[in-house]
């Protein structure tokens, strides 16, 4: 056994299990999904556009048996290049049929609540470089030339998830400069706690699984004091992305395990603050900081640095280590160049530009939106971000009759008029609980915080408890709220 393989083994294992508990209701989605006759159902990708892989690599639009063989298919594939008899010889092939079924299965639920956008593109070079990896040859090298070669290929997943990092980390410096306000000055990470709010209820105690006691009351208590906690914590948060590269300068039996506790702590922050789950996805690759095979070499761990074995990687297998190699760059050359082009989905590849929009809930100069719905925040389930504010691919305004739950969203302040769309007949009292909402945002004094949350409580209530039945798809502006012209 190399020293890559107890890495690989817990990115395999940990990735099956997070299959393996989503695949039914990932499957049970598809099914509605592919019957609904909605627009976006036409498509078929990645991200919110549903775009090929890659920018070019088309995704087929599978059956409900289809989609979910290949679901299985990925799972056994990463299972079987765990067992004895998964030699050398075939862990490579196994893991290119892995990589083909991530293709067939994630590009299908591309707007599902738990899988979409950034949270599974990690996986992909992941699966890359393992089956590039020198360390798995047949060849009769030495196993230390074949645990450094197994170093190097450590090494390059460790670098595609630093840079990711640092990416996501300098997009909001970027933002600050151009915005002329700093991101973590507190307010957009309340913001989007309070987006949170809209969704997560008392009583939650787990996020897609994810297990996230008292949640709900964890991200009232950090949305009242945006000085106080939240504005240190964005801070910790951009110097935590944007420095993350430097860990890779310090010895891997220091920085890798201390990369690995501040990373999933940072995840687990985000379940736990905002209810979106990375753990699952980005967590299996972290086992290449966990157990990396440079800190496990001990007292030799200088012959596993950078060089020596992208040397030991180039000696053994010089074909599939330039590959290897020219995947990073390309990672790379891309994380750079769409910062320039925000609009362009490539995914796997991308700039990382996560939660990098700045907010404010009490700037009425900035466009907001609020929603109720009765869909829950589930794995299974639509996600929040494919409704008429986002940009295509979304549920258009005059199929929200066609969901099978009620839906409400509410637009506010910045350049556009005041919106609502929603499928159900609303009545007098949650037009005026909307309006002031809408008046909340536009306060600056020290209880607009409160008063703006304790009035979501009112609706998020009076919404539950309404026996109204949905009726049909309703786009307009009230005239409780403005005269305005219809907008979004």
């Amino acid at each position: 056994m190399t020293a890559l393989q107890p890495a690989q083994l817990l990115f395999s294992a940990t990735l099956a299990f997070s299959l393996l508990r989503t695949l039914p209701a990932l499957v049970q989605f598809y099914r509605w999904f592919a019957s609904s006759e909605l627009e976006i159902a036409n498509h078929r990708g990645y991200g919110q556009t549903g775009s090929k892989a890659y920018g070019f690599i088309p995704s087929p639009k599978l059956s409900v048996r289809a989609m979910a063989s290949s679901g299985v298919a990925f799972i056994s594939c990463l299972l079987l290049c765990n067992l004895p008899f998964a030699v050398d010889c075939i862990r490579p092939l196994l893991l290119c049929l892995a990589l083909i079924c991530y293709h067939l299965y994630f590009s299908q639920v591309y707007c599902e609540a738990h899988v979409g956008a950034h949270v599974t593109v990690m996986v992909p070079p992941t699966l890359i470089f393992l089956a590039l990896s020198a360390a798995f040859d047949t060849s009769e090298d030495s196993e230390m030339l074949k645990s450094q070669a197994g170093a190097f290929t450590a090494w390059l997943v460790k670098v595609v998830i630093a840079s990711s990092y640092s990416s996501a980390g300098l997009s909001k410096i970027c933002a600050s400069v151009q915005s002329g306000r700093c991101w973590w000055d507190g307010r957009t990470l309340q913001a989007s706690i309070f987006e949170a709010l809209l969704l997560c209820r008392p009583g939650t105690h787990s996020s897609f699984g994810v297990p996230t006691p008292f949640a709900h009351q964890l991200q009232v208590f950090a949305y009242r004091r945006p000085k106080l906690l939240l504005a240190p914590l964005s801070l910790m948060s951009v110097l935590v992305e944007a420095l993350a590269p430097l860990a890779l300068l310090l010895p891997p039996s220091i920085g890798s395990p201390a990369f690995a506790a501040v990373g999933l702590s940072f995840h687990y922050g985000i379940a736990l603050l905002q209810n979106v789950d990375f753990v699952s996805w980005w967590g299996p690759c972290y086992a290449f900081f966990i157990l990396d095979p440079a800190a496990a070499a001990g007292a030799s761990q200088e012959l596993f640095g950078p060089l020596s074995s992208a040397a030991a990687s180039f000696t053994i297998a010089p074909y599939r280590t330039t590959l290897a190699v020219g995947y990073l760059a390309a990672h790379l050359f891309f994380m750079v160049g769409l910062h320039f082009f925000p609009t362009v989905e490539m995914l796997p590849f991308s700039c990382f530009p996560m939660f990098k929009h700045l907010k404010d809930l009490f700037d009425p100069s900035v466009r907001k939106w609020f929603w109720l719905s009765a869909k829950p925040h589930a794995t299974g389930t639509l996600k929040n971000y494919c409704f008429p504010f986002c940009r295509p691919q979304t549920v258009l305004v005059e199929e929200l009759d066609q969901l099978p739950f009620r839906y409400l969203l509410y637009g506010h302040g910045g350049s556009g008029g005041e919106v609502l769309h929603c499928n159900f007949e609303v009545s007098d009292e949650l037009h005026d609980l909307l309006g002031g909402m809408r008046d909340g945002c536009c306060r600056q004094d020290s209880e607009a915080a409160d008063d703006l949350l304790a009035t979501l409580f009112k609706a998020q209530a009076l919404f539950e408890n309404s026996s109204e039945e949905k009726k049909i798809s309703i786009s307009y502006l009230s005239p409780k709220l403005d005269d305005a012209l219809l907008g979004s």
